[in-house]
């Protein structure tokens, strides 16, 4: 089974104790007056991946050769006369283009030099030629300037080539590649105007991918879903399966899918094979963590020991999934719950017995017990009732266990959230700035998938925005606004995209009435992707 056990720092529970209560008085009479309340928190760095379709690698250059082996001096001497036949430069190009190869990485400067050479004669071919180049000529242009990294010049060579030679046997490749370098230059509308007849009956593997992606990119979830899985239960490049791989859990994750229909496509492509489904359900709930959806990371890891593997996990695996589902129910301020799994999570390690190192042990026990002080120091603020049950719950769990020499310590814990909840005064029930702030950074992970979203059409975007929450006394948010203002392009739209992520958030009440209002700055960053290298080798195909 898949070692799935990661353990996740608590952003907010660094703390050796809860905080002090209130004021030591009875409650007060009277009505409780409303008050609001204004924090401006401190600079959240998010960084973001630029995630692009990168399965398909690089196109073969079209091979032409004449009788015998080439002599690549003399073919230079017939290319370079005035006029020269478009056939010599085809079979100069597949010559030079062949010691490309031979280079290799071995002398990668001198195997980019012959590759610019042979575009180099290729354009000129192609103005000599006008509206009269052929097939071959703008087949070989194109590969050369994605080899190149010239999409928009790519592009125009496909273009030219799939409306003038409609018949061409490699006319789904070609259209394959024009709307791939159509969504490397960002321009997603003429790509989905491209493909929208496309039927996936009809496609192969690699065109069902790009289809995929250009779905995804114009918002249209559904045919996203269906191709991407389409081309994985297809695919033939065992070394670019898993790129394939990634970008079915992305694409499942962020357009739109719950839990239950994503687990039944892992399902499908995974076949018979329950390791492969319990590797890939795993990875989903990680991509549904990284979304910010934090039900549907908690639901798909009840969907592998539920349905996968039926209740036969490994003990230490069903830890690290407890575990987890706990840090998600904090990050989404559900405290009862939180405090319910983690110590389901604790229980589970007495099953686990050698398999679980005695690191695991402590970092599951110390994660009971901050749980715990983060809450009490919640309710010492606020006053929210449901975070003082889950502390209670959680001390007491805690005191249970035995030989914990800390034990007295955790009683004055304990202690001190009693009689905090004795004298609590309804009028000092207020929102705390550093509570907020660390509610507010639990939910990192929208904020990031926000910023992807900009970054798949601007893969070099970075900047700032300011976020602007507005929460009732109830934890709810009642409002949300940015600088900038929501937007369809650039910062303006991961902007957008926050506004509408935060409206869905929650924070602790307060029993003083009024607004509490959070000013977030956001500091956006690239980064590049976890195990990210050199473009796969292309296949070997057209």
């Amino acid at each position: 089974m898949a070692r799935a056990f990661l353990l996740l720092a608590l952003a907010t529970a660094a703390c050796s104790a809860p905080a002090k209560g209130g004021p030591n008085r009875p409650a007060g009479g009277g009505d409780v007056l409303p008050q609001d309340q204004s924090f401006t928190l401190k600079d959240i760095e998010v960084r973001g991946v630029a995630f692009a379709p990168e399965a398909l690698g690089l196109p073969v250059m079209t091979q032409v050769t004449g009788r015998g082996k080439p002599a690549v001096d003399r073919l230079r001497k017939r290319v370079a006369r005035k006029n020269p036949e478009a056939d010599d430069v085809h079979q100069l190009v597949t010559a030079l283009w062949s010691e490309a190869a031979a280079a290799g990485s071995r002398d990668a400067a001198r195997a980019t030099a012959l590759r610019e050479e042979s575009r180099s004669l290729l354009r000129k071919l192609k103005a000599s030629l006008g509206p009269r180049a052929d097939a071959i000529t703008l087949e070989m242009l194109a590969a050369a300037e994605l080899w190149l990294g010239d999409n928009a010049a790519a592009a125009t060579a496909y273009d030219e080539l799939v409306r003038r030679f409609p018949q061409h046997p490699g006319a789904r490749a070609f259209q394959t590649w024009l709307a791939l370098a159509r969504l490397r230059v960002h321009k997603i509308a003429d790509a989905a105007e491209q493909v929208k007849s496309w039927r996936l009956e009809n496609l192969d593997d690699m065109a069902a991918y790009v289809l995929a992606w250009v779905s995804f990119l114009a918002g249209d979830g559904d045919k996203a879903r269906i191709a991407i899985a389409h081309a994985l239960a297809t695919w033939r490049d065992a070394s670019t399966r898993p790129i394939v791989e990634r970008d079915l859990l992305l694409i499942l994750a962020r357009s739109g899918a719950d839990a239950a229909s994503a687990g039944k496509v892992v399902a499908e492509v995974s076949e018979s094979d329950t390791q492969k489904r319990y590797v890939l359900m795993f990875k989903l709930s990680e991509a549904f963590e990284k979304d910010g959806r934090y039900d549907d990371a908690a639901r798909a890891l009840d969907i592998v020991v539920d349905e996968v593997v039926k209740g036969q996990m490994p003990p230490d695996d069903l830890v690290g999934f407890r575990f987890r589902q706990a840090d998600y129910a904090f990050r989404q301020n559900e405290p009862q719950r939180a405090a319910e799994r983690a110590i389901v999570a604790h229980q589970a390690l007495r099953a686990c017995g050698e398999r679980c190192p005695a690191s695991t042990v402590q970092a599951v026990t110390e994660r009971v017990l901050k749980l715990a002080q983060f809450s009490h120091t919640v309710y010492a603020k606020s006053q929210d009732q449901r975070h003082y049950r889950a502390a209670e719950k959680l001390y007491r769990y805690y005191l249970d266990l035995p030989d914990r020499s800390d034990s007295e310590t955790v009683r004055g814990y304990l202690r001190s959230l009693e009689e905090t909840k004795s004298s609590a005064d309804p009028n000092a029930g207020k929102h705390d700035g550093e509570v907020m702030l660390n509610v507010a950074l639990a939910r990192r992970e929208a904020l990031a998938s926000c910023y992807e979203l900009a970054l798949m059409r601007e893969p070099t975007l970075e900047g700032s925005i300011k976020l602007s929450v507005e929460v009732d006394h109830t934890g709810k948010v009642a409002g949300a606004a940015s600088d900038p203002a929501a937007g369809a392009d650039g910062l303006a739209r991961a902007a957008g995209c926050a506004i509408d992520r935060a409206r869905g958030w929650t924070f602790p009440s307060r029993t003083v009435p009024g607004k509490t209002v959070l000013d977030i700055p956001i500091q956006f960053r690239v980064q590049p992707a976890a195990g990210a290298a050199a473009p796969p080798p292309p296949p070997a195909k057209k």
